[in-house]
């Protein structure tokens, strides 16, 4: 019985077994490591950079006087808008690092994967030169994917659009909802959700920056009216008789 297990357990298919599998579980565990040490860097540098706008923001300045009520309002606007464009950048700051965190996910499984595939004894140079028409193919998508993400990243630190603008993208007028690593997320008025490949995106209007109302203008025809109160109706049946 003893001489038949040591049989089995010498063999190629227990051994290889317990072997491979040990280290495709040091590999595994070395992966999440990695993946948190990276996701922690990202979040702490996140919040760094946070902390230390909202210090710059909270930093004692020059008294303002209370009565004067004109001096109030402009001081009410202007802190007004500072809490915003803060809120803006840190709003920035988190999709970056969301992206990040998203692209060190992406990183890590690529490199897992080749390893746990040379661990099993695939031959990935010898795979690659094999299938050279599936690695073009591959490689033109990478390519594809490669520049949504930029873009994506590139809009981001840009300021060109932020969760809860309402922009103009192509024919589509709506709140963007979300911006991820490769798509971004618009919602029209009509409720329907628009799915925008960021490396197709190559003209935006943003209506929420700057002095706008952040909605498009109503075209004059339709304030003419709405101003006098006519509506235009269709002529009357007698008088068309």
């Amino acid at each position: 019985m003893l001489h038949w297990l040591d049989e089995v357990w010498n063999g190629s298919f227990l051994g290889a077994l317990v072997t491979h599998g040990v280290r495709i579980l040091i590999i595994l565990i070395v992966a999440g490591i990695v993946r948190a040490i990276a996701d922690r860097m990202i979040d702490r540098a996140v919040r760094s950079m946070v902390s230390k706008r909202s210090k710059n923001r909270t930093k004692p300045g020059k008294a303002v006087a209370k009565p004067a009520e004109l001096v109030v309002k402009p001081a009410k606007l202007v802190a007004k808008k500072t809490v915003f464009a803060d809120e803006r950048r840190e709003q920035r700051i988190g999709a970056l690092g969301s992206l990040g965190r998203s692209a060190v996910l992406i990183i890590l499984a690529v490199i897992v994967a080749l390893m746990i595939m040379t661990e099993l004894g695939f031959n990935i140079a010898a795979l690659l030169a094999g299938t050279s028409i599936i690695g073009i193919a591959v490689a033109f998508g990478v390519q594809t994917v490669l520049r949504d993400i930029i873009s994506g990243i590139l809009m981001l630190f840009e300021d060109q659009i932020g969760l809860g603008d309402y922009v103009r993208v192509g024919d589509i007028d709506g709140v963007v909802e979300d911006i991820g690593l490769r798509l971004t997320q618009i919602r029209d008025e009509a409720g329907t959700v628009w799915y925008l490949r960021n490396g197709d995106i190559a003209k935006v209007g943003n209506y929420s920056q700057g002095s706008g109302t952040g909605r498009p203008p109503i075209p004059e025809s339709e304030l003419a009216e709405s101003e006098s109160g006519e509506v235009s109706t269709p002529p009357d049946s007698d008088k068309a008789r």
